[in-house]
């Protein structure tokens, strides 16, 4: 693809914000760059588009329904979809990378792009920024629905494509009316992709009559279309019959309706969910840190948070999300930045002067590797580099997250890992070393977990649910869940420190035992543990009540999975 992606080419943007949107490349990047380290390029779109002029409208409303608002942005390269066409503007003199280091460069090239793109429409010059080329829709229709999530209602276009990487977007005349061909088109859409433009790149529809969109209406609804439910036309056209070959369609399916598709199936596979989402969990924690200079401290960065493990705690991030509504990749940053926290949580319990530890996901632990400086530096990068991490999506201003996002999420796993979260249980945790289990009630024991475990739990939880545009109560009943399951985890942590053997835990067994540490076992016993272990399960799986069952799939699953699990 990347030969196609040069400056002044046309594309179209397929994620964030401005997905749908038209735009050109500035300048290419095809070997990337040291702080995008994937190809990718610096386009220069149009954001909002200008409206119909009518010749009665004044002078002062045909100005202001002529104005556009331009973006500017790096995107990935598998974020765009290239034209054949190129656009003769020359923005390189005013957009450039540079552009991008402040709020005023960035304000200032966009308002000279506006200008520009302002000046072909009113000189009607490329008045929908692509020639046609009537050679290129002779046959081939193609309908790109825009997902309901970025404002559907406010689409009044559809395109035509020619090859599979060639589209053109045109204004829709109001007065169009839908055909039978109309109604089978978008019957077709709406039954494969359920009205989601993220969910496909686009849909090849070929031998069909031009087609149209519906009414304003129609649009503000399509992406809730029931299956069984046709499409009424007011202005019924007399039947004619259709000369065109029997209708055939394909798909060009991406990763986000792969992601769609696995959360939706009635015939959840858990453990292919949980191995698919580990996989790219660690495929990108494997890019966000490379191994690069100073090497030593990278090097101890990446043994413990390449080591292994369940992923558990981003996994919950990611399938918070999708319950919510968002995808994968919206909470990937989130996701991997969970997980670089629990990694340092790891490194530094494992140190002499906490547990002493020489196992962890059965291999050495870090400060025996490294030694015990190192390892402590390293925890300390991977916490700092987990908040850059997240910092780093709003500065993109990818998958449509607003900035007010990214701040409380920032804000929820600050808390979850300081003074009020998974710091304050380890010190109470520390102080209860030696404590005769008397003097030490249920609420005490609950407050060190709730403090050291739950709560990186329900920051991860609460983080997807929030990236992933979840309401306030939806947010709030998630948080419970992650509470729950968080208590679960360590019930079920301490049975198995007790029942376990090193090998099958890969990590040193009955350490607790040895440090003389309070355990649920401990105070209550292994089968009233066990007990308490299948309430909080029960707890945790009525808390997804009301959601989509199956959406809240995975949730569930890993619940299951969290209490009955073996190591």
């Amino acid at each position: 693809m990347v030969k196609f992606l040069k400056p002044n080419k046309a594309v179209i943007v397929l994620q964030g914000r401005f997905a749908g949107r038209k735009a050109v490349i500035v300048r290419s990047f095809d070997d990337g760059t040291r702080d995008r380290p994937y190809g990718h390029c610096l386009v220069v779109g149009v954001a909002k588009y200008p409206k119909k002029v009518i010749r009665k409208d004044s002078a002062k409303k045909t100005a202001k329904k002529s104005r556009v608002k331009a973006f500017i942005k790096l995107v990935n390269y598998n974020h765009i979809m290239p034209t054949r066409y190129t656009l003769d503007v020359d923005l390189k003199d005013v957009v450039t990378v540079d552009s991008l280091q402040s709020r005023d460069k960035k304000v200032t090239a966009a308002k000279e792009a506006k200008a520009r793109f302002e000046e072909r429409f009113k000189t009607g010059k490329n008045r929908c920024q692509y020639v046609v080329n009537p050679l290129s829709i002779d046959n081939i229709r193609c309908l790109l629905l825009r997902r309901c999530l970025f404002n559907l209602s406010k689409v009044d276009m559809f395109c035509l494509s020619f090859s599979l990487h060639i589209v053109v977007f045109f204004p829709l005349p109001s007065e169009m009316q839908w055909s039978d061909q109309d109604i089978l088109l978008a019957q077709l859409v709406v039954t494969m992709s359920a009205g989601n433009l993220s969910a496909i790149s686009c849909w090849v529809v070929q031998t069909l009559p031009m087609v149209s969109l519906p009414s304003p209406s129609m649009r503000r609804s399509i992406s809730n279309f029931p299956l069984s439910l046709s499409f009424h036309n007011p202005n019924p056209k007399p039947s004619r019959p259709i000369s065109c070959s029997p209708l055939s369609a394909s798909a060009i399916l991406t990763k986000q309706q792969e992601e769609e598709k696995a959360v939706k199936d009635p015939q959840f596979n858990f453990k292919e969910y949980m191995v698919r989402k580990a996989n790219s969990v660690n495929q990108s924690l494997d890019a966000a840190v490379p191994l690069r200079d100073p090497i030593k401290i990278h090097e101890s960065m990446r043994y413990s948070l390449l080591a292994g493990g369940k992923r558990v705690r981003p996994i919950l991030c990611i399938a918070a999300c999708e319950l919510v509504g968002g995808l994968e990749s919206t909470a990937m940053a989130a996701a991997c930045a969970v997980e670089m926290i629990h990694t340092m949580s790891l490194m530094h319990d494992d140190l002499p002067c906490m547990d002493n530890d020489d196992l962890r996901r059965g291999k050495p632990t870090n400060h025996k590797v490294f030694g015990e400086d190192v390892a402590v530096l390293a925890g300390d990068a991977l916490l700092a580099f987990a908040f850059e991490r997240i910092a780093t999506i709003a500065a993109a201003g990818d998958d449509g997250v607003s900035s007010n996002q990214i701040v409380r999420v920032i804000g929820e796993l600050a808390k979850s890992i300081g003074a009020e979260g998974l710091v304050g249980g380890q010190v109470v945790d520390i102080s209860s070393e030696g404590m005769i289990s008397e003097n030490v009630g249920l609420e005490h024991l609950e407050f060190i977990h709730r403090h050291k475990t739950a709560a990186l739990l329900e920051g991860a939880v609460v983080a997807g649910a929030i990236l992933g545009g979840g309401s306030d109560e939806e947010v709030e009943k998630l948080r419970k869940f992650a509470t729950c399951i968080g208590l679960l985890f360590q019930v079920v942590d301490d049975i198995l420190d007790v029942t376990k053997s090193s090998d099958e835990l890969g990590k040193t067994a009955g350490k607790d035992l040895v440090a003389d540490k309070v355990t649920y076992p401990k105070l209550i016993g292994i089968e009233k543990s066990r007990d308490f272990a299948e309430e909080l399960n029960k707890e945790a799986k009525d808390q997804l009540s009301g959601f989509d069952e199956h959406k809240a799939a995975p949730l569930i699953a890993l619940a299951n999975y969290i209490a009955y699990r073996g190591n």
